[in-house]
């Protein structure tokens, strides 16, 4: 009723907590819908202990990537996620101009990458580095960080792209063990990750031999590039996901 006599007014909440609430697709749905439809954002979701999949990270990923994003953390231990659903989220969060997230602080502007806790869920460690050294990962032109135990938190990137007020493509902490733990992730997932950080984009007047700091430019075309097939990438009663390059 509050909600209602608000009419549009945008809403903005530090944290929703939804552990231990046996959630899955649907009720993740019905979450995102009324937050959608009230024009609320959370920073921080909680949903640890329920019974969430990718069809669930799935709504979750559209919602925190609808009118009311960014997020800065979802925490999603101990539920039923795998790397295709993490897909979804990293292909989301690439393409999208609000990730990683810009904060402002007494040391001045910073970046900010999603903090996601996966700890207890069905991700296996060398699909995760398959994941990241496939193509169609690295065609995203994003970076992942796994240093969560050197200094990365909810609200700051040790990795040395993330430390000045540029712009970087380090959209998401991947953090796969419970907080305080070592780190527990292919050694080999996490290197290919770090050599992926870049400038979110190349300034226009920068020296051509700096270009390899960069993300790739999506926008350029080579002799090599083709026009390919549209593929869909996901699809349901009323939704569809189409990539075309």
């Amino acid at each position: 009723k509050e909600l209602k006599k608000a009419g549009m007014q945008r809403w903005r909440t530090a944290k929703l907590d939804f552990s231990k609430n046996k959630l899955g697709a649907e009720g993740v749905y019905e979450i995102c819908w009324l937050m959608d439809y009230f024009r609320i954002r959370c920073d921080e979701f909680h949903f640890q202990e329920n019974e969430l999949d990718d069809n669930a990270l799935w709504e979750l990923t559209k919602h925190i990537t609808s009118g009311q994003a960014p997020a800065l953390a979802l925490n999603l231990s101990d539920n039923q996620i795998t790397t295709t659903g993490l897909f979804w989220l990293f292909a989301a969060t690439a393409c999208h101009p609000r990730y990683p997230v810009e904060t402002t602080s007494y040391n001045g502007k910073h970046y900010v990458p999603l903090w996601l806790q996966l700890d207890g869920n069905s991700i296996d460690p060398e699909q995760l580095e398959e994941l990241i050294s496939s193509t169609a990962f690295q065609d995203l032109g994003c970076c992942l960080c796994f240093a969560t135990d050197q200094g990365c938190d909810r609200h700051g990137c040790s990795h040395h792209i993330a430390q000045d007020e540029a712009k970087h493509n380090v959209v998401a902490h991947v953090a796969l063990h419970p907080p305080g733990e070592p780190l527990a992730v292919a050694s080999r997932a996490a290197q290919v990750a770090y050599g992926l950080a870049a400038r979110h984009a190349r300034m226009i007047f920068q020296d051509t031999h700096l270009a390899s700091s960069v993300r790739p430019n999506w926008l350029q075309v080579s002799a090599e590039d083709f026009r390919d097939e549209p593929q869909i990438l996901h699809e349901d009663p009323s939704f569809f996901v189409l990539f075309k390059r």
